[in-house]
């Protein structure tokens, strides 16, 4: 049996634990991503459209399989790129987390001389795969469109469907883009029981918005409103939509009038916040400023003095705001759920190429209950090769560590005349067209392959 390695299983249990982000193919067929998680280092992994595109280009085995498809009688852009990848990873991904997925687990941590309890144990608490969906399904960056809202419904439906079809597992988020439909159509997806990761959320507005999604989500799913949106999905007239819903109650069914979310998984949810982004948008005006002393520091100031006040605001204990008459632990001791936790997404540290270092940055600063850091292979293979006593940090909490300091640093940004706000809806702005660029990447040379093998 392999045995968990002693830092990791400290920090997991504090509350906090690690994420494998940019995963590809060769996680899975090397036995890499297996040993990590047998040995309590990694609790989730994602995938996202740029690093889709860098496994398509770099690994080729995914052409075999997509000849073989073309060679079946597959021609559909949309069909290939998901068997592919669904197949490669997310398939393999669910299984080997599987264990975690099904492990008692909980969230507490000591802070001020007492052990609060954030998650009580429960099963389906760590152990997922997340896959993106393409954003041409919520292309509108600014305004919520009722018809982009139930496309994206749909395409969450067709992708989990498909998902559960190839897995038998229920292990997985859908990511869905942040943008004003996207988090609607998230909410309305969770009151279905569907398992959505928020992803491409940079400012403070953005992440709210997403907790009150996904609170409203399992709100309406334990009191089983859900049957409602899939009422409402019925009347719709459209192909996609129509399929959907077929798919949905072959699958699913009739949904329950009072589904029990703590005996299964169900209307799960985590919100992906960007965080070296910030300091990548702010550092180079803030060096124009003379300011070099606050170089690489908003980004985690940020998250200290700005995001994480939002998550104790709606979830701890202690300070909890009262959601329709009671707290989040008074709502999920009465029907099971479990918390929305932050995943910390892009916690690299790049090099002046553009590589990612084996920096762990990012990851001793934001060590905090409730939360996972989606780190990059670099980091993740440095630190787990380390034996504890050479670890850069410990596994105490590290989020309220300065916070007074972190409020000071946004300050003074501020103070200089540069607005952090707009700068990270820049952010979320640039990260959607990043990602749609690389999402148009990949079936650009899918469309050509299909093209190749069929002439």
């Amino acid at each position: 049996m392999t045995a968990e390695h002693p830092f990791f299983a400290a920090l997991a249990g504090n509350g906090h634990v690690l994420s494998r982000d940019f995963t590809t193919v060769r996680d899975m067929t090397s036995g890499w991503l297996e040993q990590l998680v047998k040995r309590g280092i990694v609790y989730a992994i994602t995938t996202n459209p740029t690093s889709n595109d860098m496994v398509y280009a770099s690994e080729p085995g995914l052409r075999e399989k997509m000849r073989t498809l073309v060679a079946g009688g597959m021609r559909d852009a949309t069909r290939i790129y998901d068997e592919l990848f669904i197949n490669s990873i997310i398939v393999p991904a669910t299984a080997i987390l599987e264990p975690v997925n099904r492990r008692m687990m909980g969230i507490a941590y000591e802070r001020k001389s007492r052990r609060v309890v954030l998650q009580k144990e429960t099963r389906f608490l760590h152990g997922y795969a997340s896959y993106e969906f393409r954003h041409v399904f919520t292309k509108d960056p600014v305004v919520k469109r009722e018809e982009d809202v139930i496309a994206a419904i749909a395409e969450i439906m067709r992708l989990s469907h498909l998902i559960m079809e190839k897995t038998g597992r229920k292990n997985f988020f859908i990511k869905v883009p942040a943008t004003p439909a996207g988090i609607e159509a998230g909410a309305r997806a969770i009151s279905m029981g569907y398992n959505i990761n928020f992803t491409l959320v940079a400012s403070r507005k953005q992440y709210e918005a997403t907790v009150e999604a996904a609170v409203r989500g399992k709100r309406d799913y334990a009191a089983g409103r859900g049957a409602g949106v899939l009422g409402q999905l019925r009347a719709v007239n459209d192909a996609k939509v129509r399929a959907a819903v077929a798919r949905h109650e072959a699958l699913v069914g009739v949904l329950p009038e009072v589904p029990d979310p703590g005996s299964e998984i169900g209307a799960e949810s985590v919100s992906s916040d960007f965080v070296s982004r910030t300091d990548r948008v702010l550092d180079p005006l803030l060096l124009k400023a003379g300011r070099n002393d606050l170089v690489g520091k908003a980004g985690i100031a940020y998250v200290k003095a700005a995001i994480y006040p939002v998550f104790e605001a709606y979830f701890m204990e202690d300070a909890a705001k009262h959601l329709l008459g009671e707290t989040w632990q008074q709502f999920a001791q009465r029907t099971g759920s479990r918390i929305q936790q932050i995943y910390w997404g892009s916690t690299g540290v790049k090099d002046a190429n553009g590589a990612y270092t084996t920096d762990p940055k990012y990851t001793g600063q934001l060590k905090a209950p409730g939360t996972t850091n989606t780190a990059p292979p670099e980091v993740i293979d440095a630190l787990s090769s380390m034996p504890v006593e050479q670890m850069p940090f410990d596994a105490s909490l590290t989020i309220w560590d300065n916070r007074d300091v972190a409020a000071r640093v946004l300050e003074e940004i501020a103070g200089l005349g540069i607005d952090i706000e707009a700068r990270l809806h820049q952010v979320y702005l640039d990260g959607l067209a990043s990602f749609a660029k690389s999402d148009a990447a990949t079936f650009q040379k899918i469309e050509a392959d299909i093209v190749n093998c069929v002439t």
